[in-house]
């Protein structure tokens, strides 16, 4: 079981590749790919090219879990107080069908067990039936 403490601020929740747009997009969840496959765990906090990331495999691989679509086979939880205007993301309003956003008005923990999330009292994601 990993826990990581996570900053207040806004968060996306969701498969990473439904918020990547163009080159620099597809350039840094390259890096992602490339950084989070290396590891010899399920789950991690990398930082790529300046973006914090918390990234866990699902249980079950793609599907849709409690409302987020996975097409991946992960689920990322990125703070996106300093990422609006970055080019190679598209947050979409914040209204992404298939994700979830949040604001933590306080610091709060992710809890990652096989494919399992707690992200502190804002969302439980279960990739495991």
């Amino acid at each position: 079981m990993e826990q990581i403490n996570m900053p207040a601020g806004a968060y996306y929740v969701g498969d990473p590749c439904l918020i990547i747009k163009g080159t620099p997009g597809y350039h840094w969840i390259e890096k992602l790919w490339s950084l989070f496959y290396k590891l010899d765990q399920r789950a991690a906090l990398l930082e790529v090219d300046g973006v914090k990331i918390f990234i866990g495999q699902t249980y079950g691989g793609d599907g849709i879990y409690d409302g987020i679509t996975v097409d991946t086979g992960t689920i990322a939880v990125i703070p996106v107080d300093n990422l609006s205007g970055d080019e190679r993301f598209n947050f979409d309003n914040f209204a992404i069908r298939g994700t979830k956003f949040f604001t933590a008005p306080e610091p709060f923990v992710i809890t990652y067990d096989k494919g399992d999330f707690q992200i502190g009292s804002h969302l439980t994601v279960k990739t495991r039936f």
